[in-house]
């Protein structure tokens, strides 16, 4: 049984207060930990976010300053930063706002519009051990910490989400996409 977390008779929903810097610390932490100079030793995934090479230089482009690094780990944290941040915006634009899409892109994004492979394990020869599913769920429950106040809401390891991580209820407003 999922367990709500709850203040006196108040419902918490630890996505109340969720900023981009919320969104951008869990990649990191579910990428590398937060290591800036990451290096993937099964495929050319790098920095805090694990761009693979192809990724990094398609999404660098478009921010200023960025291109001049060939590959993520080798871009200063304020660049890897900015980077980030406009992806994830993107991301939340194609999707509606839609929470869940993020860890989806960045994971695998074929299986956003393909339910057949959110139980598949992508490019395992490339290190990936999760399925699409397994690697958002986790996420999300990383992010709920994150986001959640913690003078407020207490929540035991075993706490999970109700229902489907893709509730309705993990959709976004432009508002919460700045801090």
């Amino acid at each position: 049984m999922a367990m709500t977390p709850v203040k006196g008779d108040r419902v918490v929903n630890p996505l109340d207060n969720l900023t981009l810097d919320h969104i951008l610390q869990t990649i990191r932490h579910r990428e590398s930990g937060g290591n800036y100079t990451a290096l993937n030793r099964t495929a050319s995934a790098s920095g805090a976010y694990q761009y693979i090479d192809g990724t990094w230089r398609s999404k660098a482009a478009g921010v200023p300053g960025a291109s001049q690094y060939p590959r993520a780990y080798q871009a200063p944290k304020a660049i890897q930063d900015a980077v980030a941040k406009a992806n994830v915006i993107g991301i939340l634009a194609s999707t509606g706002n839609h929470l869940a899409g993020v860890p989806v892109f960045w994971y695998y994004p074929a299986a956003w519009n393909n339910e057949s492979l959110m139980n598949a394990v992508p490019r395992p020869d490339a290190g990936n051990r999760l399925t699409v599913r397994a690697y958002a769920e986790g996420w999300i429950k990383i992010l709920q910490y994150l986001g959640q106040d913690q003078n407020q809401v207490e929540c035991s390891e075993s706490s999970t989400m109700q229902g489907s991580w893709l509730e309705d209820s993990l959709t976004l407003s432009p508002a919460q996409w700045t801090f």
